[in-house]
């Protein structure tokens, strides 16, 4: 639907200069809309890799056993690993759940470009 009406708009014959200003704007918002499209559909397929994620993961674990086996035994030593190892899990969550914007705890809603989609079909 998008390649047709970009095909329509290159077939646009304008009358008068200020016509011609309004097709050239709308030109200017078809590309920047089909570049968007192509960033979605690119976009729309993971893109971190599982072995990236264990590999990370297990430096990750390998870092704290050492840090568990080297630093004193005392509260402010566990609590502190604790927090470090909360901090980096969420960036882990963080980094997996942006990377599917579609679905997820965190998602991008496609409500607006479904109310754009029948705005174009309705005229």
């Amino acid at each position: 639907m998008l390649i047709s009406a970009d095909m329509a708009i290159g077939r646009l014959d304008p009358p008068n200069l200020f016509h011609k200003r309004l097709v050239t704007q709308i030109e200017n918002q078809m590309s920047a809309t089909m570049s968007q499209r192509r960033l979605v559909l690119g976009t729309s397929r993971d893109t971190i890799s599982w072995s990236l994620i264990v590999a990370m993961t297990a430096w990750l674990v390998i870092v704290f056993a050492v840090f568990g086996l080297i630093a004193p035994r005392n509260v402010v030593v566990y609590v502190t690993i604790v927090l470090c190892a909360l901090c980096f899990s969420s960036a882990i969550f963080f980094i997996l759940e942006l990377d599917t914007p579609i679905d997820g705890f965190i998602y991008v809603s496609s409500e607006p470009l479904r109310d754009a989609l029948r705005h174009i079909d309705g005229s």
